[in-house]
């Protein structure tokens, strides 16, 4: 008597197993929160990595690199997600810039580089120095 056995070979799964953007919850600002820090991740970055990189290190900006970011354009490189429920713009509203009082190294800089903005005959009292409520820069 002959025996055949057959045996099945165990498919591995070749599909990631994909880790959700989203959480269920919701940011203050009423978009969606980011799984990872809890923040709105309701924008995207499209500017060039070298940027990207500089954004997560934000907490550890010079007032060069705020002024940068706040009026070099860093900001339009940011877009809400099409299915965005987020209720508040990028640095304004739930997502403002914290603003503190300039010293006047800052203001020789701000002039430096930005003299069209900032000409010697424009007093300059506050720059920025943070956000408010940062969206989420975990990952593009």
């Amino acid at each position: 008597m002959l025996h055949i056995l057959f045996f099945k070979k165990e498919q591995r799964s070749t599909v990631s197993k994909k880790i959700p953007e989203f959480s269920q919850e919701k940011a203050n600002c009423g978009g969606r929160a980011c799984y990872k820090c809890g923040r709105c991740r309701d924008w995207r970055f499209d500017g060039p990595d070298d940027h990207w990189h500089k954004i997560r290190d934000w907490q550890n900006w010079t007032t060069d690199e705020w002024l940068i970011f706040e009026l070099d354009r860093w900001k339009s490189y940011w877009h809400r997600r099409f299915d965005a429920t987020c209720s508040s713009n990028l640095c304004y509203g739930a997502h403002a810039f914290i603003l503190r009082d300039a010293n006047d190294d800052e203001v020789a800089s701000a002039r430096r580089l930005f003299p069209d903005l900032f000409p010697s005959n424009k007093k300059i009292l506050r720059l920025t120095d943070g956000f408010e409520n940062l969206i989420c820069v975990c990952d593009k």
